[in-house]
């Protein structure tokens, strides 16, 4: 975790007050380009999740990165980022989302489509009818539940990771940074009966693990069937849930053939 640890310190996050919430998020990297890559990250990320990919892009690029507040819905989250984008007037991005930020990121850019120019879909899905069956019961008790029952049940799944790096970094974010109320809320705005419209892009690359412990392969083929002329980059099952931290440098390549070409 040395790695991480320097990123750390030669980086700063940016804290921005909107309607009374603050948004914590990375505006890093070269300031001059036209264009500016935006991260979003899954039910558990932050903003610093997606390091290993912001120190390998953020000399040719603007990098701004969330971390997603305890907001409610993938409506009110899209126009916080918007606002945010548009007070430092950043007009074009590519918008790359994993997981809980992939679902996101496809609300963004279906709603936003002229500040898109390219979306990267990884490790996420389209439509959410399995979560809702999975986490239905528990939405319904969230207020009876305490935060420790709901951590250890998402420990669990966590210490199954076998990838050392990513399994020590996931825990501590588990115990350390996530709140109840902000795991409620990203849980919250993904489980949910409505399906998302297709975002109108061009220039999409769908990123997918064999085996994906978290998104089921009936979603993966539904998230493909929703894009078909998106690129599609499939990592093998011991990328897990998390191919930017577990093949770190293979995810950046990818995504660097993607910027590029």
């Amino acid at each position: 975790m040395e790695e991480l640890k320097s990123f750390r310190e030669q980086n700063h996050t940016t804290e921005t007050i909107l309607d009374k919430i603050n948004w914590k998020y990375y505006d890093i990297g070269n300031m001059g380009s036209d264009i500016a890559i935006v991260f979003l990250h899954g039910t558990i990320g932050n903003e610093e999740i997606f390091w290993i990919q912001m120190e390998s892009l953020m000399s040719t690029y603007r990098i701004i990165s969330f971390d997603l507040p305890p907001i409610i819905g993938v409506d009110a989250l899209s126009q916080g980022i918007y606002e945010i984008l548009s007070k430092f007037n950043v007009k074009r991005i590519v918008l790359i989302g994993t997981s809980f930020g992939g679902y996101l990121a496809q609300f963004f850019s279906f709603k936003y489509k002229e500040m898109v120019q390219k979306l990267v879909l990884s490790n996420t899905f389209k439509t959410t009818h399995l979560y809702n069956q999975k986490y239905k019961r528990l939405l319904m008790l969230e207020k009876l539940i305490p935060t420790f029952l709901i951590k250890r049940f998402m420990r669990k799944g966590l210490l199954s990771l076998e990838h050392e790096r990513t399994r020590d970094y996931l825990l501590s974010q588990l115990k350390h940074q996530l709140t109840k109320k902000t795991l409620m809320a990203r849980l919250k705005s993904f489980i949910t009966d409505v399906e998302l419209n297709n975002a109108p892009i061009d220039q999409v690359l769908i990123i997918e693990t064999i085996k994906d412990p978290l998104v089921p392969e009936q979603l993966q083929d539904e998230l493909k069937k929703a894009y078909p002329e998106a690129s599609v980059k499939t990592f093998g099952k011991e990328a897990n849930h998390f191919p930017y931290l577990t093949m770190g440098d293979d995810y950046t390549r990818t995504l660097i053939d993607f910027l590029e070409n």
